[in-house]
């Protein structure tokens, strides 16, 4: 395994990890979202505006950040499907005649 592909593997082990926190951190969430709820019952408009747009931010970050997890890993998983690794040696084996036509 040369060094690229190494790293690029490392890398996509990285992702999948933070891919495997995703429902996690939908749950925990979803708490926020609940205890945002119970806080709001006792808190004026104003404050409940604030926590509405504070949460609604910290979804949109999350669901983001979600969605560029799950693309990074598509993509290192679609580069390492490709046999690229050693192709220029192939190449390099092309006659030169080929090239001079």
């Amino acid at each position: 395994m040369t060094g690229e592909k190494a790293e690029l593997v490392q890398r996509l082990e990285s992702c999948k990890t933070s891919k495997a926190n995703i429902e996690p951190g939908k749950r925990k969430l979803e708490a926020l979202k609940a205890l945002a709820n119970q806080v709001g019952q006792s808190t004026t408009k104003k404050g409940n505006a604030m926590i509405k747009k504070d949460l609604d931010e910290l979804e949109a970050a999350f669901n983001e950040h979600s969605e560029h997890i799950n693309d990074i890993v598509t993509k290192l998983d679609q580069v390492l499907l490709h046999p690229f690794f050693g192709g220029i040696s192939a190449h390099a084996q092309l006659p030169v005649a080929q090239f001079c036509s």
